[in-house]
């Protein structure tokens, strides 16, 4: 989450405020990123992230907006 909240704060300030401030603006990076993942256009996740790469796009999205964790060597979320 650091280095994504670092993305927004050195994003334009009127990008971040369109989506709602810093944080708002880190998971939609975050999310969009693994959006790339999923379609084969960067390259999958890999250690602490790896069991990211069997969620979809929406389930991850889900997961960070109810405060889900992702635990370790697991592909499924836990609250």
């Amino acid at each position: 989450m650091k280095f994504y909240l670092k993305i927004a704060h050195s994003a334009p300030s009127e990008e971040v405020k369109q989506h709602n401030g810093p944080a708002e603006y880190a998971r939609i990076v975050f999310v969009v990123q693994h959006l790339f993942i999923k379609s084969g256009d960067a390259e999958p996740w890999e250690d602490l992230f790896e069991p990211l790469n069997s969620l979809s796009v929406y389930d991850l999205n889900q997961a960070i907006l109810k405060g889900y964790v992702i635990k370790e060597a697991a592909a499924k979320c836990q609250k």
